[in-house]
């Protein structure tokens, strides 16, 4: 089983399969209930598939509403 990076498990979870980068896990057994930035901030995708972090200015693509793809971060 693997874990990927920077991916959030709620806690209390029960994690049995892999977990993908980005994603946000609870419950038991452990399912996807959406995708964290890389400072665990809840990521919002427009209708482009594209998220900006308010919090540190991160962009992330979703590709194929599969896999979350962290991109640059936007000066400040």
């Amino acid at each position: 089983m693997t874990i990927g990076e920077y991916a959030l498990i709620g806690s209390g979870a029960v994690v049995n399969r892999n977990v993908k980068p980005f994603a946000l896990m609870v419950g038991v057994p452990a399912k996807q209930i959406g995708w964290v930035s890389l400072a665990g901030n809840t990521l919002q995708f427009d209708s482009q598939n594209q998220a900006i972090d308010s919090f540190d200015g991160t962009q992330y693509v979703l590709e194929d509403r599969d896999q979350v793809q962290f991109c640059y971060t936007l000066p400040k």
